[in-house]
């Protein structure tokens, strides 16, 4: 039980092994240098495997992520934002960028055990950008663009933003020059009451729910034809986008990811709320199936926490939070 606790709660690196992860190898040498034990190497795997460990690809995080930052933001920094928004009545979106290239490999196809398929595609190297935010409501706004990520090109993101919005739009992005830099200070100013600019924690694309936008749209663009040419690569992107745009839960559900679930937390009851406002009116109601989602997700909360008073954003910033105890049964 010894090395099954220390396996768990300790990395390789942290005793001092050299190994990044923990393999049946590293395993074998943890037990040999705790016991003088010499162990084969299949033995650990069946003791792993007896323990509940299954083998894994690890997620990655940035040696420069501060911890004590992230969890700041999530504690106060987010809560204070999701307030404010339903204060205003605004709309909470998730933005981020990305790029797309032809020689890109995402997908995978059957073959004959031994025979690797073979993938034709242009030697020729072009790629193309796309700025998108997301919203719990499962909605999804995306603008392509050919040249580098500018402050104009943010900025015109920012204006179909608000063009398309009845609502006042609170834009979350993470910490790139470009979103910093003073032509955008300048011009969220000017336009202040229609939206309103915020940073995630540096080094924290795990908490962007836009992020897994991202790796959803290169999966699926792993399985169409390779394109011949930037026209051609831009068709798919565009065909992509609009298939997912029309699957407002399937955009909804990039914020079911454990990383997400553990910036929004989870509330056990919710009611739509009214808004009015003098320069806006609500055109948007909350999802029909927000009640029966938040359900599923307190039944599987309540197998794990005991007794918890709990809080949900994810939701949308529109619905009125009523908080309630929730009891294992």
């Amino acid at each position: 039980m010894e090395v099954q606790k220390k396996i768990t709660e300790k990395t390789p690196d942290q005793l001092k092994m050299n190994f990044a992860l923990w393999t049946r190898l590293a395993v074998c040498e943890l037990i040999k240098h705790e016991y003088g034990l010499s162990m084969p190497i299949r033995t650990c795997g069946e003791y792993l495997k007896r323990w509940g460990f299954t083998p894994q690809k690890p997620a990655k995080r940035a040696y420069e992520q501060d911890p004590s930052a992230v969890a700041r933001w999530l504690e106060e920094t987010y809560p204070a934002i999701a307030n404010e928004a339903k204060t205003q009545n605004a709309e909470i979106h998730w933005g981020d960028e990305t790029g797309v290239r032809n020689d890109c490999q995402h997908g995978r196809g059957y073959a004959p055990k031994g025979q690797t398929p073979i993938l034709r595609k242009k030697a020729k190297r072009f790629s193309t950008n796309m700025i998108s935010s997301v919203t719990n409501q499962g909605k999804v706004r995306w603008m392509i663009y050919r040249e580098t990520l500018t402050s104009q090109v943010f900025i015109r993101f920012m204006e179909r933003l608000i063009k398309d919005s009845k609502k006042k739009v609170f834009l979350i992005v993470d910490n790139l020059r470009v979103h910093h830099s003073a032509p955008v200070k300048e011009w969220v100013e000017a336009n202040k009451e229609c939206i309103a600019l915020f940073h995630l924690p540096s080094y924290s694309p795990e908490h962007n729910p836009d992020e897994y936008l991202n790796g959803d749209l290169k999966s699926e663009l792993g399985r169409k034809v390779p394109p011949m040419n930037q026209q051609h690569l831009e068709k798919n992107l565009i065909g992509s986008m609009r298939q997912l745009s029309k699957s407002p839960q399937r955009i909804a559900s990039y914020f079911n990811h454990p990383a997400v679930w553990r910036l929004i937390n989870l509330l056990a009851f919710i009611e739509p709320k009214q808004h009015a406002t003098a320069h806006r009116r609500d055109a948007c109601a909350p999802l029909p199936k927000s009640k029966s989602k938040l359900l599923l997700v307190l039944r599987r909360v309540s197998k794990t926490d005991a007794s918890a008073h709990v809080s949900l954003h994810a939701l949308g910033a529109d619905l009125t939070v009523h908080m309630v105890e929730v009891v294992r049964k």
